[in-house]
């Protein structure tokens, strides 16, 4: 099954962009990563969870993301595709977490899923591999049925298009500044006198 047999907002495109969104936030861990200072993979792994949900959270609502929502921004940090509920986790897609397999109280509240497809307690999370350093291998969607992973499809996010987040209209608007008249602090003709009279009493 693909993601978007289990409900029709679990798109392609949808999914492709909270993959992007958690690269770019694991992304600037490891830009920011610093074992000189003390980083470590645990720091490390803290900076690019609490970036990821940033970009997720920052994204949600805003123009080409009105699909996309953060109804507990809380530390098991929910996020909504449309009607769906979804978390995301730094391992394989194969053996989540075990604290991903339980259900949340905001899925048990989820509206039916497409006819042809039971709920059945199906949780949908958002795997991120990493490799030693903390790179990205692959991010993949993920249809945990009771403990068990049903479906599992890689999400072709570094093929996609680079995201582009678009900025808000509502922003401040941006205000005129008059030029400001800058004096070069040069030689003047009294410092080039001075200069001589300088010269001249050296000499004497």
């Amino acid at each position: 099954m693909r993601p978007w047999d289990y409900h029709r907002d679990l798109t392609a495109e949808r999914l492709i962009k909270i993959a992007q969104l958690l690269a770019r936030g694991r992304s600037h861990a490891l830009e920011r990563y610093d074992p000189a200072i003390g980083d470590d993979s645990w720091t490390r792994g803290v900076c690019a969870f609490n970036y990821g949900r940033h970009e997720i959270s920052k994204a949600a609502g805003s123009p080409g993301f009105e699909w996309l929502s953060v109804p507990d921004p809380r530390r098991h940090f929910q996020f909504r595709l449309g009607e769906v509920v979804m978390r995301f986790y730094r391992g394989e897609a194969e053996t989540p977490k075990i604290n991903m397999l339980h259900t949340t109280e905001l899925e048990q509240f989820l509206l039916p899923l497409e006819e042809q497809v039971p709920l059945g307690g199906v949780k949908f999370r958002i795997a991120v591999e990493t490799d030693w350093d903390g790179s990205i291998l692959q991010v993949s969607f993920v249809a945990i049925r009771g403990t068990e992973p049903e479906t599992i499809w890689a999400i072709p996010f570094e093929a996609a298009p680079p995201l582009v987040l678009e900025v808000p209209e509502d922003l401040t608007p941006a205000v005129e500044i008059e030029p400001v008249e800058i004096e070069l602090l040069g030689d003047t003709d009294e410092d080039d006198q001075a200069e001589a009279d300088d010269d001249a009493s050296a000499t004497r």
